[in-house]
Formats: C-alpha cells, sequence, structure tokens
C-alpha cells in the first residue's frame, strides 16, 4: 500500500518501521509477563539477550527460506530477496535453543526455561501482528484476486499499482494474531495456564494452513513432484509439522513443569527443615 521509503534513501520504509514496532512491543511485554509471573530477574535478562542474538539469525533464516521458496518456483538462487515468518521463526528458535544451552553450561542461570515458554508465545504473535501489518504497507504477502461475485468481495482491497480488488490476507492475519494474543495473555494472567506455546503452534498452524488458500503470492510447491502433495505450499508443509508437533510439544511441557514442580517441592521441604 505504501513501500516507498520514508527517511534516508531506500533504508526507511513503513515495512521496517512495523517491524521495529513489532519487536520493541515484544520487548516490553516480555517483561512485564515475566515480572506478572514472577520469574527471576536475572534469568529474564540473559533471555532477553539471547533473544536479541536469535532475531538476528531468525531474520537471516527468514531471508534463506525466501531464497529457497523463489528456487523453488524459478529454479534461480539469489541471496536477500525477501522475509518469510516461518523460516524465521524456526531459525530464531534453533538459536535461541543453542546459544541458551552453550551459556547454562557456562554460567549459572537462575531460571528455568519453562517459565520462559510459558510466557513467549504472546509476545512472538504480537510483534508478528505488527509484521503483518508491515507487509500490508509493502504490499507483500497478499492475497488472490476478488470478485465481485464472492461473498467476502466487500473485505478486498486495492493497492495503487494493481489493476483489480485483492483480499487484504496481510490484515487477516494481523488481527488473527492480535486476537490469539489476548486469547493467550487471558489465559496466562488470569487462569494461570502453562500451555501458551501448545496454543501458539496448534492455533497458528491452523490458520496458515487454510490462509494459504487465500494468499496470492506463489511460493512453488514443496513437493512439485508428487502428484497428490502438488498443491502444497512450503508454508502449509511446515504448518501441518507445526500442528502435529503440538502433541510431542505438550508432553515435553508437561514433563517439564513437572520436573520443575519436584525440584521446588524438595526446595521447599529443605527449607521447612532447617527451620526446625
Amino acid at each position: 500500500m505504501y513501500p516507498e521509503p520514508l527517511l534516508f534513501g531506500k533504508y526507511v520504509t513503513f515495512y521496517g518501521v512495523m517491524i521495529a514496532i513489532g519487536i520493541v512491543v515484544c520487548v516490553i511485554l516480555l517483561r512485564f509477563l515475566g515480572k506478572k509471573n514472577n520469574v527471576d530477574h536475572s534469568f529474564m535478562e540473559v533471555c532477553e539477550t539471547i533473544i536479541y542474538a536469535a532475531i538476528l539469525v531468525g531474520f537471516f533464516f527468514a531471508s534463506l527460506f525466501q531464497s529457497f521458496y523463489d528456487y523453488l518456483k524459478t529454479n534461480v538462487w539469489e541471496w536477500f530477496t525477501g522475509l518469510t515468518f516461518l523460516g524465521g521463526l524456526i531459525g530464531g528458535v534453533l538459536a535461541f535453543t543453542v546459544i541458551y544451552n552453550i551459556v547454562a553450561r557456562k554460567k549459572k542461570i537462575n531460571g528455568k526455561v519453562i517459565d520462559l515458554l510459558i510466557i513467549a508465545p504472546p509476545c512472538i504473535t504480537i510483534a508478528h501482528s505488527f509484521g503483518r501489518i508491515g507487509c500490508f504497507f509493502a504490499g507483500c504477502c497478499g492475497g488472490k484476486e476478488a470478485l465481485e461475485t464472492d461473498f467476502f468481495y466487500f473485505l478486498s482491497v486495492q493497492f495503487p499499482d494493481e489493476l483489480h480488488r485483492t483480499y487484504p490476507t496481510q490484515l487477516f492475519e494481523s488481527f488473527f494474531l492480535l486476537v490469539l494474543t489476548i486469547v493467550m495473555l487471558v489465559l496466562i494472567l488470569k487462569w494461570k495456564f502453562k500451555y501458551s506455546f501448545v496454543v501458539y503452534t496448534f492455533s497458528y498452524g491452523i490458520w496458515r494452513f487454510f490462509i494459504e488458500f487465500v494468499r496470492g503470492d506463489n511460493r512453488g510447491a514443496i513437493f512439485p513432484d508428487v502428484s497428490f502433495l502438488s498443491w502444497m505450499t512450503p508454508s502449509q508443509f511446515w504448518s501441518i509439522l507445526m500442528v502435529i508437533g503440538s502433541v510431542p510439544l505438550f508432553f515435553w511441557l508437561r514433563y517439564l513443569l513437572k520436573t520443575r514442580g519436584n525440584v521446588e517441592l524438595v526446595i521447599e521441604e529443605t527449607q521447612n527443615s532447617d527451620l526446625k
């Protein structure tokens, strides 16, 4: 909608501004939830530093995945042709996991990674929501052409450089992510819910799988040579893995919570015996 640069030549755009706002809001919300859930302050500081590094790695993976998608479509490999969120998410999570384990081995960390996993999902979704608004301004990640006979034609928009109206899937996704953020915040703050990461991976996986049918930016097929899977986009493939992965993720989080509970019980019993 407005991809033109704002300041300093080509380097500052509405797309970049919205991504920056999303990251700032993400960090603010993470700190807020950390305090509300009584997560150790020093642990949060270490995790926040690692998150900054993971974000940088995530951007690289987002570009890497986009280059791979373009290769699937054109058979030509080019670097830094754009960004894709799922690639950034995968790369960021992997980077955080690796760096966290390295840091945890070298220094004692007063905290449990489960504490971060409980509060991180709404921080991810709110940042992603702002990012999708940036996509709308940039005119990328848009929807298919809207026909006047369509039931939802009234939701379509027309970009200045296009001859037909399209569905603003960027705004649809931004709204969905905002609602998902609110739902998870209510679950965490009011109900002390511990499995928000499962809610995130399951809900977003389903959403992304179906919104891909409305997306108009062809990124090639993940299995072009398999006839009954040739329709599947790369994002739909990752979405299926997210939904399926929600099951083992639930049991892994349950194990971590049980382990943490046993440790806290031992500490409490030790303290009580010392007082006696």
